[in-house]
Protein backbone atom coordinates (compact mmCIF):
# COMPACT_ATOMS: atom_id res chain seq x y z
CA UNK A 1 0.00 0.00 0.00
CA UNK A 2 2.89 2.70 0.75
CA UNK A 3 4.59 2.33 -2.48
CA UNK A 4 0.91 2.47 -4.26
CA UNK A 5 0.54 5.74 -2.13
CA UNK A 6 4.13 7.19 -3.03
CA UNK A 7 3.62 6.13 -6.79
CA UNK A 8 0.26 7.85 -6.76
CA UNK A 9 1.45 10.96 -4.82
CA UNK A 10 4.03 11.67 -7.38
CA UNK A 11 1.52 11.27 -10.21
CA UNK A 12 -0.74 13.57 -8.85
CA UNK A 13 1.95 16.58 -8.42
CA UNK A 14 2.55 15.62 -11.88
CA UNK A 15 -0.76 16.14 -12.95
CA UNK A 16 -0.39 19.22 -10.79
CA UNK A 17 2.43 20.85 -12.43
CA UNK A 18 0.83 20.17 -15.71
CA UNK A 19 -2.27 22.06 -14.76
CA UNK A 20 -0.06 24.90 -13.31
CA UNK A 21 2.18 25.03 -16.75
CA UNK A 22 -1.35 24.84 -18.49
CA UNK A 23 -2.78 27.89 -16.70
CA UNK A 24 0.80 30.07 -17.56
CA UNK A 25 0.65 29.29 -20.82
CA UNK A 26 -2.63 29.78 -21.03
CA UNK A 27 -3.83 26.69 -22.59
CA UNK A 28 -7.60 26.00 -20.76
CA UNK A 29 -7.75 22.42 -22.91
CA UNK A 30 -4.51 21.36 -20.84
CA UNK A 31 -5.36 22.48 -17.60
CA UNK A 32 -8.57 20.86 -17.07
CA UNK A 33 -7.72 17.75 -18.85
CA UNK A 34 -4.42 17.77 -16.38
CA UNK A 35 -7.03 18.24 -13.65
CA UNK A 36 -9.09 15.66 -14.22
CA UNK A 37 -6.40 13.56 -13.78
CA UNK A 38 -5.32 14.81 -10.82
CA UNK A 39 -8.96 14.52 -9.67
CA UNK A 40 -9.24 10.61 -10.68
CA UNK A 41 -5.18 9.81 -8.77
CA UNK A 42 -7.22 11.82 -6.04
CA UNK A 43 -10.27 8.95 -6.02
CA UNK A 44 -8.26 6.25 -6.53
CA UNK A 45 -5.66 6.69 -3.43
CA UNK A 46 -9.12 7.77 -1.42
CA UNK A 47 -10.40 4.49 -2.42
CA UNK A 48 -7.19 2.84 -1.40
CA UNK A 49 -7.11 4.29 2.20
CA UNK A 50 -10.83 3.41 2.55
CA UNK A 51 -10.34 -0.40 1.20
CA UNK A 52 -12.59 0.16 -1.55
CA UNK A 53 -10.39 -0.73 -4.12
CA UNK A 54 -11.22 -3.58 -6.87
CA UNK A 55 -9.91 -4.55 -10.10
CA UNK A 56 -12.55 -2.65 -11.59
CA UNK A 57 -11.69 0.67 -10.09
CA UNK A 58 -8.29 0.09 -10.17
CA UNK A 59 -8.88 -0.98 -13.77
CA UNK A 60 -10.78 2.20 -14.63
CA UNK A 61 -8.62 4.21 -12.83
CA UNK A 62 -5.58 3.34 -14.98
CA UNK A 63 -7.36 3.47 -17.89
CA UNK A 64 -8.56 7.10 -17.61
CA UNK A 65 -5.02 8.17 -16.51
CA UNK A 66 -4.13 6.57 -19.92
CA UNK A 67 -6.65 8.82 -21.96
CA UNK A 68 -5.43 11.54 -20.09
CA UNK A 69 -1.68 11.40 -21.04
CA UNK A 70 -2.57 10.18 -24.56
CA UNK A 71 -4.79 13.67 -24.69
CA UNK A 72 -1.47 15.56 -23.42
CA UNK A 73 0.45 14.21 -26.56
CA UNK A 74 -2.15 15.30 -28.47
CA UNK A 75 -2.38 18.54 -27.00
CA UNK A 76 1.44 18.95 -26.99
CA UNK A 77 1.48 18.23 -31.14
CA UNK A 78 -1.36 20.74 -32.06
CA UNK A 79 0.59 23.20 -29.74
CA UNK A 80 3.52 22.74 -31.64
CA UNK A 81 2.02 23.07 -34.76
CA UNK A 82 0.30 26.00 -33.67
CA UNK A 83 3.48 27.40 -32.70
CA UNK A 84 5.37 26.72 -35.99
CA UNK A 85 2.29 28.23 -37.81
CA UNK A 86 2.22 31.43 -35.93
CA UNK A 87 6.09 31.17 -36.44
CA UNK A 88 5.58 31.24 -40.04
CA UNK A 89 3.09 33.66 -39.73
CA UNK A 90 5.90 36.20 -38.12
CA UNK A 91 7.77 35.82 -40.83
CA UNK A 92 5.52 36.32 -43.61
CA UNK A 93 4.13 39.28 -41.98
CA UNK A 94 7.89 40.79 -41.36
CA UNK A 95 8.46 39.98 -44.90
CA UNK A 96 5.66 42.03 -45.70
CA UNK A 97 6.22 45.43 -43.16
CA UNK A 98 9.93 44.77 -43.73
CA UNK A 99 9.39 46.49 -47.77
CA UNK A 100 8.74 49.86 -45.94
CA UNK A 101 11.00 50.10 -43.44
CA UNK A 102 14.91 49.31 -43.43
CA UNK A 103 15.80 47.83 -40.05
CA UNK A 104 15.49 44.17 -39.41
CA UNK A 105 13.55 42.01 -36.67
CA UNK A 106 13.54 38.39 -35.83
CA UNK A 107 10.12 37.15 -35.34
CA UNK A 108 11.45 32.99 -35.71
CA UNK A 109 11.17 31.50 -31.79
CA UNK A 110 13.69 28.78 -33.41
CA UNK A 111 16.34 31.64 -33.48
CA UNK A 112 15.76 32.68 -30.00
CA UNK A 113 15.69 29.17 -28.52
CA UNK A 114 19.44 28.01 -30.68
CA UNK A 115 20.35 31.21 -28.45
CA UNK A 116 19.17 30.31 -25.45
CA UNK A 117 20.80 26.79 -26.18
CA UNK A 118 24.07 28.07 -26.00
CA UNK A 119 23.93 29.16 -22.14
CA UNK A 120 23.77 25.35 -20.76
CA UNK A 121 24.31 26.69 -17.47
CA UNK A 122 20.75 28.34 -16.91
CA UNK A 123 17.93 27.05 -15.43
CA UNK A 124 15.03 26.16 -17.38
CA UNK A 125 13.08 29.10 -16.04
CA UNK A 126 15.40 31.60 -16.87
CA UNK A 127 15.06 30.35 -20.43
CA UNK A 128 10.92 30.03 -20.29
CA UNK A 129 10.46 33.90 -19.05
CA UNK A 130 12.86 35.25 -21.15
CA UNK A 131 11.56 33.49 -24.23
CA UNK A 132 7.57 34.51 -23.23
CA UNK A 133 9.11 38.30 -22.52
CA UNK A 134 10.42 38.06 -26.22
CA UNK A 135 7.24 36.82 -27.50
CA UNK A 136 5.19 39.42 -26.00
CA UNK A 137 7.49 42.09 -27.35
CA UNK A 138 7.37 41.31 -30.63
CA UNK A 139 3.07 41.62 -30.25
CA UNK A 140 3.52 44.88 -28.52
CA UNK A 141 5.71 45.77 -31.87
CA UNK A 142 3.12 45.02 -33.85
CA UNK A 143 0.50 46.57 -32.01
CA UNK A 144 2.76 49.92 -32.36
CA UNK A 145 3.19 49.53 -28.32
CA UNK A 146 6.60 50.34 -29.06
CA UNK A 147 7.24 51.52 -24.92
CA UNK A 148 5.79 48.31 -24.19
CA UNK A 149 7.65 46.19 -26.48
CA UNK A 150 10.72 47.83 -25.48
CA UNK A 151 9.53 47.42 -21.60
CA UNK A 152 9.40 43.59 -22.81
CA UNK A 153 12.43 43.08 -24.24
CA UNK A 154 14.42 44.44 -21.40
CA UNK A 155 12.97 41.77 -19.42
CA UNK A 156 13.59 39.50 -21.48
CA UNK A 157 17.04 40.23 -21.41
CA UNK A 158 17.31 40.48 -17.44
CA UNK A 159 16.29 36.70 -17.81
CA UNK A 160 18.46 35.68 -20.17
CA UNK A 161 20.76 37.94 -22.83
CA UNK A 162 20.68 37.22 -26.21
CA UNK A 163 21.45 38.64 -29.24
CA UNK A 164 17.98 38.05 -30.79
CA UNK A 165 16.44 40.52 -28.08
CA UNK A 166 18.47 42.87 -28.40
CA UNK A 167 18.36 42.94 -32.49
CA UNK A 168 14.71 43.67 -32.31
CA UNK A 169 15.23 46.22 -29.56
CA UNK A 170 17.85 47.74 -32.01
CA UNK A 171 15.10 47.63 -34.33
CA UNK A 172 12.41 49.46 -32.30
CA UNK A 173 15.11 52.13 -30.83
CA UNK A 174 15.73 52.59 -35.05
CA UNK A 175 12.38 53.18 -35.41
CA UNK A 176 12.32 55.91 -32.99
CA UNK A 177 14.52 57.45 -33.93
CA UNK A 178 17.02 56.95 -30.64
CA UNK A 179 19.67 56.05 -33.53
CA UNK A 180 22.36 56.50 -30.61
CA UNK A 181 20.84 53.24 -28.35
CA UNK A 182 19.98 51.61 -31.16
CA UNK A 183 23.96 51.26 -32.18
CA UNK A 184 24.25 50.34 -28.56
CA UNK A 185 21.69 47.84 -29.01
CA UNK A 186 23.47 46.64 -31.85
CA UNK A 187 26.86 46.24 -30.17
CA UNK A 188 25.75 44.10 -27.31
CA UNK A 189 24.01 41.77 -29.74
CA UNK A 190 27.36 41.34 -31.61
CA UNK A 191 29.52 40.74 -28.16
CA UNK A 192 27.15 37.72 -27.82
CA UNK A 193 26.75 36.81 -31.47
CA UNK A 194 28.83 37.92 -34.23
CA UNK A 195 27.28 36.12 -36.65
CA UNK A 196 23.81 37.90 -36.32
CA UNK A 197 23.66 39.86 -39.78
CA UNK A 198 20.70 41.91 -38.33
CA UNK A 199 22.73 43.24 -35.70
CA UNK A 200 25.01 44.51 -38.53
CA UNK A 201 23.01 45.82 -40.62
CA UNK A 202 20.60 47.45 -37.99
CA UNK A 203 23.83 49.48 -36.48
CA UNK A 204 24.62 50.40 -40.06
CA UNK A 205 21.25 51.81 -40.73
CA UNK A 206 21.68 53.91 -37.54
CA UNK A 207 24.72 55.42 -38.68
CA UNK A 208 23.63 55.90 -42.03
CA UNK A 209 20.22 58.10 -40.00
CA UNK A 210 22.79 59.69 -37.79
CA UNK A 211 25.08 60.54 -40.99
CA UNK A 212 28.05 58.51 -40.19
CA UNK A 213 28.17 56.97 -43.33
CA UNK A 214 31.70 56.15 -43.13
CA UNK A 215 30.75 54.03 -40.07
CA UNK A 216 27.62 52.86 -41.72
CA UNK A 217 29.56 50.85 -44.49
CA UNK A 218 32.50 49.39 -42.17
CA UNK A 219 29.19 48.21 -40.53
CA UNK A 220 27.96 46.73 -44.19
CA UNK A 221 31.14 45.29 -44.51
CA UNK A 222 31.19 43.39 -41.37
CA UNK A 223 27.52 41.88 -42.62
CA UNK A 224 28.74 40.99 -45.79
CA UNK A 225 31.93 39.04 -43.47
CA UNK A 226 28.92 37.25 -42.13
CA UNK A 227 27.11 36.56 -45.53
CA UNK A 228 28.87 37.97 -48.88
CA UNK A 229 25.10 37.21 -50.64
CA UNK A 230 23.46 39.43 -48.49
CA UNK A 231 21.55 42.07 -51.07
CA UNK A 232 20.38 43.82 -48.77
CA UNK A 233 24.14 44.55 -47.15
CA UNK A 234 25.06 45.46 -50.80
CA UNK A 235 22.34 47.76 -51.03
CA UNK A 236 22.84 49.71 -47.79
CA UNK A 237 25.97 49.90 -48.77
CA UNK A 238 25.25 51.48 -52.16
CA UNK A 239 23.05 53.88 -50.10
CA UNK A 240 26.23 54.93 -47.26
CA UNK A 241 28.32 55.48 -50.70
CA UNK A 242 25.58 57.74 -52.62
CA UNK A 243 24.99 59.92 -49.84
CA UNK A 244 28.73 60.64 -49.33
CA UNK A 245 28.76 61.63 -52.96
CA UNK A 246 30.83 58.52 -54.00
CA UNK A 247 28.91 57.37 -57.03
CA UNK A 248 30.85 55.02 -58.64
CA UNK A 249 31.39 53.05 -55.08
CA UNK A 250 27.45 53.22 -54.63
CA UNK A 251 27.21 51.73 -58.50
CA UNK A 252 29.18 48.99 -57.59
CA UNK A 253 27.72 47.94 -54.29
CA UNK A 254 24.02 48.08 -56.53
CA UNK A 255 25.46 46.33 -59.05
CA UNK A 256 27.04 43.15 -56.61
CA UNK A 257 23.43 43.19 -55.64
CA UNK A 258 21.88 42.61 -58.66
CA UNK A 259 24.01 40.31 -59.88
CA UNK A 260 22.77 38.04 -56.57
CA UNK A 261 19.24 38.65 -57.12
CA UNK A 262 18.79 40.33 -60.09
CA UNK A 263 14.59 40.94 -59.49
CA UNK A 264 15.58 42.99 -56.18
CA UNK A 265 13.65 45.75 -56.17
CA UNK A 266 16.12 48.00 -53.50
CA UNK A 267 18.87 47.90 -55.63
CA UNK A 268 16.87 48.77 -59.02
CA UNK A 269 15.55 52.27 -57.59
CA UNK A 270 18.52 53.26 -55.03
CA UNK A 271 20.94 52.59 -58.47
CA UNK A 272 18.23 54.65 -60.16
CA UNK A 273 18.68 57.31 -57.85
CA UNK A 274 22.33 57.64 -57.94
CA UNK A 275 22.41 57.63 -61.98
CA UNK A 276 19.88 60.38 -61.25
CA UNK A 277 22.62 62.21 -59.21
CA UNK A 278 24.93 61.48 -61.72
CA UNK A 279 22.60 63.17 -64.32
CA UNK A 280 23.10 60.09 -66.25
CA UNK A 281 19.31 59.92 -66.70
CA UNK A 282 18.78 57.87 -69.59
CA UNK A 283 20.16 54.79 -67.38
CA UNK A 284 18.44 55.96 -64.10
CA UNK A 285 15.00 55.46 -66.76
CA UNK A 286 16.16 51.69 -67.52
CA UNK A 287 16.50 51.32 -62.94
CA UNK A 288 13.37 53.01 -62.38
CA UNK A 289 11.36 50.84 -65.27
CA UNK A 290 12.79 47.67 -63.93
CA UNK A 291 11.34 48.35 -60.53
CA UNK A 292 8.24 49.59 -61.47
CA UNK A 293 7.93 45.80 -63.63
CA UNK A 294 8.99 43.93 -60.30
CA UNK A 295 6.55 45.51 -57.85
CA UNK A 296 3.50 47.79 -60.12
CA UNK A 297 2.18 49.19 -56.98
CA UNK A 298 5.33 51.22 -55.85
CA UNK A 299 4.50 54.56 -56.43
CA UNK A 300 8.02 55.72 -56.21
CA UNK A 301 9.46 53.98 -59.02
CA UNK A 302 6.52 55.83 -61.30
CA UNK A 303 7.93 59.08 -59.70
CA UNK A 304 11.32 58.77 -60.01
CA UNK A 305 10.29 57.58 -64.10
CA UNK A 306 8.16 61.08 -64.42
CA UNK A 307 11.09 62.69 -62.83
CA UNK A 308 13.53 61.72 -65.67
CA UNK A 309 10.96 62.32 -68.17
CA UNK A 310 10.25 65.80 -66.71
CA UNK A 311 14.21 66.29 -66.92
CA UNK A 312 14.39 64.75 -70.54
CA UNK A 313 11.71 67.11 -71.55
CA UNK A 314 9.48 64.18 -72.52
CA UNK A 315 6.41 65.75 -70.96
CA UNK A 316 3.39 63.27 -72.31
CA UNK A 317 5.28 60.67 -70.65
CA UNK A 318 5.87 62.52 -67.23
CA UNK A 319 2.01 62.71 -67.59
CA UNK A 320 1.65 59.38 -67.54
CA UNK A 321 4.04 58.31 -65.01
CA UNK A 322 2.87 60.93 -62.31
CA UNK A 323 -1.02 59.92 -63.13
CA UNK A 324 0.17 56.75 -62.01
CA UNK A 325 1.36 57.65 -58.89
CA UNK A 326 -1.63 59.27 -58.34
CA UNK A 327 -3.64 56.75 -58.47
CA UNK A 328 -1.74 54.58 -55.81
CA UNK A 329 -0.96 57.65 -53.62
CA UNK A 330 -3.23 60.37 -54.07
CA UNK A 331 -2.09 62.14 -51.14
CA UNK A 332 1.77 62.60 -52.54
CA UNK A 333 1.60 66.48 -52.64
CA UNK A 334 5.08 66.62 -54.99
CA UNK A 335 3.62 64.35 -57.72
CA UNK A 336 0.55 66.76 -57.88
CA UNK A 337 3.08 69.64 -57.62
CA UNK A 338 4.98 67.42 -60.50
CA UNK A 339 2.14 67.27 -62.69
CA UNK A 340 1.66 70.29 -63.12
CA UNK A 341 4.99 71.22 -64.14
CA UNK A 342 5.02 68.90 -67.32
CA UNK A 343 1.02 70.21 -67.88
CA UNK A 344 2.14 73.69 -67.59
CA UNK A 345 5.27 72.72 -70.48
CA UNK A 346 2.97 71.06 -72.38
CA UNK A 347 0.68 74.44 -72.66
CA UNK A 348 -2.52 73.15 -70.49
CA UNK A 349 -1.78 75.74 -67.82
CA UNK A 350 -5.50 75.72 -66.23
CA UNK A 351 -5.15 71.89 -65.56
CA UNK A 352 -1.68 72.67 -64.22
CA UNK A 353 -3.47 74.98 -61.72
CA UNK A 354 -5.56 72.43 -60.84
CA UNK A 355 -3.05 70.12 -59.90
CA UNK A 356 -0.89 72.84 -57.76
CA UNK A 357 -4.22 73.50 -56.37
CA UNK A 358 -4.26 69.61 -54.89
CA UNK A 359 -0.73 69.89 -53.80
CA UNK A 360 -1.47 72.75 -51.60
CA UNK A 361 -4.91 71.40 -50.15
CA UNK A 362 -2.47 68.55 -48.85
CA UNK A 363 0.17 70.62 -47.36
CA UNK A 364 -0.99 74.23 -47.56
CA UNK A 365 2.90 75.71 -46.57
CA UNK A 366 4.11 73.46 -49.87
CA UNK A 367 6.21 76.82 -50.95
CA UNK A 368 7.11 75.12 -54.65
CA UNK A 369 3.68 74.65 -55.67
CA UNK A 370 2.63 78.63 -54.58
CA UNK A 371 5.39 79.74 -56.78
CA UNK A 372 4.72 77.35 -59.64
CA UNK A 373 0.77 78.39 -59.26
CA UNK A 374 1.69 81.94 -59.52
CA UNK A 375 3.30 81.36 -62.67
CA UNK A 376 0.77 79.63 -64.30
CA UNK A 377 -1.98 82.06 -62.93
CA UNK A 378 0.70 84.69 -64.50
CA UNK A 379 0.79 83.21 -67.87
CA UNK A 380 -2.89 83.19 -68.17
CA UNK A 381 -3.63 86.54 -67.33
CA UNK A 382 -4.67 86.20 -63.90
CA UNK A 383 -2.59 88.65 -62.44
CA UNK A 384 -5.16 88.99 -59.15
CA UNK A 385 -4.79 85.56 -58.42
CA UNK A 386 -1.05 85.10 -59.61
CA UNK A 387 -0.09 88.00 -56.71
CA UNK A 388 -1.65 86.52 -54.19
CA UNK A 389 0.41 83.27 -55.02
CA UNK A 390 3.60 85.16 -55.10
CA UNK A 391 2.75 87.06 -51.84
CA UNK A 392 1.98 83.75 -50.33
CA UNK A 393 5.54 81.76 -51.68
CA UNK A 394 7.40 84.96 -50.41
CA UNK A 395 5.76 84.24 -46.95
CA UNK A 396 6.78 80.82 -46.50
CA UNK A 397 10.08 80.25 -49.15
CA UNK A 398 13.36 79.66 -47.09
CA UNK A 399 15.89 82.10 -47.09
CA UNK A 400 18.28 79.83 -49.19
CA UNK A 401 15.95 80.48 -52.55
CA UNK A 402 17.63 83.87 -53.09
CA UNK A 403 16.90 83.85 -56.56
CA UNK A 404 13.16 82.39 -56.70
CA UNK A 405 12.80 84.89 -53.84
CA UNK A 406 14.18 87.94 -55.89
CA UNK A 407 12.01 87.22 -59.05
CA UNK A 408 9.02 86.95 -56.77
CA UNK A 409 9.46 89.58 -55.26
CA UNK A 410 9.70 92.23 -58.21
CA UNK A 411 6.99 90.42 -59.76
CA UNK A 412 4.96 90.90 -57.08
CA UNK A 413 5.57 94.61 -57.45
CA UNK A 414 4.80 94.49 -61.21
CA UNK A 415 1.54 93.05 -60.42
CA UNK A 416 0.53 95.58 -57.81
CA UNK A 417 1.29 98.24 -60.08
CA UNK A 418 -0.18 96.85 -63.22
CA UNK A 419 -3.60 96.06 -60.55
CA UNK A 420 -3.39 99.68 -59.25
CA UNK A 421 -3.05 101.08 -63.49
CA UNK A 422 -6.22 99.22 -63.84
CA UNK A 423 -8.40 100.56 -61.94
CA UNK A 424 -7.37 103.79 -62.59
CA UNK A 425 -7.85 103.07 -66.29
CA UNK A 426 -10.75 100.36 -66.28
CA UNK A 427 -11.37 100.35 -70.31
CA UNK A 428 -7.87 98.55 -70.43
CA UNK A 429 -8.61 95.67 -68.37
CA UNK A 430 -7.39 92.61 -69.53
CA UNK A 431 -5.63 93.93 -72.40
CA UNK A 432 -1.49 93.50 -73.06
CA UNK A 433 0.07 96.81 -71.52
CA UNK A 434 3.37 96.07 -72.50
CA UNK A 435 5.03 93.63 -74.97
CA UNK A 436 7.96 93.47 -72.55
CA UNK A 437 9.16 89.63 -71.78
CA UNK A 438 8.65 88.16 -68.70
CA UNK A 439 11.55 86.95 -66.76
CA UNK A 440 11.71 83.36 -66.15
CA UNK A 441 12.37 80.82 -63.00
CA UNK A 442 14.04 77.89 -64.76
CA UNK A 443 12.99 74.38 -63.05
CA UNK A 444 16.20 73.37 -60.09
CA UNK A 445 16.94 70.58 -62.71
CA UNK A 446 17.71 72.99 -65.70
CA UNK A 447 19.73 75.85 -65.52
CA UNK A 448 20.31 78.34 -62.84
CA UNK A 449 20.97 81.38 -64.83
CA UNK A 450 17.33 83.52 -65.11
CA UNK A 451 16.46 84.02 -68.90
CA UNK A 452 13.78 85.62 -70.55
CA UNK A 453 11.19 84.06 -72.26
CA UNK A 454 7.54 82.60 -71.67
CA UNK A 455 6.63 81.71 -67.93
CA UNK A 456 6.94 78.48 -66.90
CA UNK A 457 6.91 76.18 -63.87
CA UNK A 458 9.61 75.79 -61.53
CA UNK A 459 10.61 73.95 -57.98
CA UNK A 460 10.34 70.62 -59.41
CA UNK A 461 9.74 68.13 -56.46
CA UNK A 462 12.31 65.31 -56.58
Amino acid sequence: MAIFLITNGLTALFFLALVGIGLYWKNRPAAVVNFIGFLIIAASVYLEIQGLQNRVTLFAGMTSIGIILLANILLAITMIRRNSKADWQWQQNWNAYSKQVDYKMIFVENAFKEELDLHENEGMTEKLQALQMWKLGNEAYWNKSFTDALEKYDFSLKWEPTSVAWINKSGILNELERFNEAIHACDEAIKLNQERIEAWLNRGFAYDHLHQSDKAIKSFDEALLVDKTDVEAWTNRGNSYRKLGKFEEAMESYDKALAIKDDYLPAWYNKGLALSKMNRIEEALVCFSQAAKIDSSYFMAYYNLGNCYNKLDRNEEAVAAYTKVLKLAPDFNEAWNNLGIALSKLGQLKEAIKNYVHAIEIKPDYYEAWINQALAYESIGDAASALKSYERFLELAPEDLKKHIAIAGRRTEDLRKKLDLNKKQPFRFGFSLSRKKKEEVKPENEADEVEEGNTEAALPQS
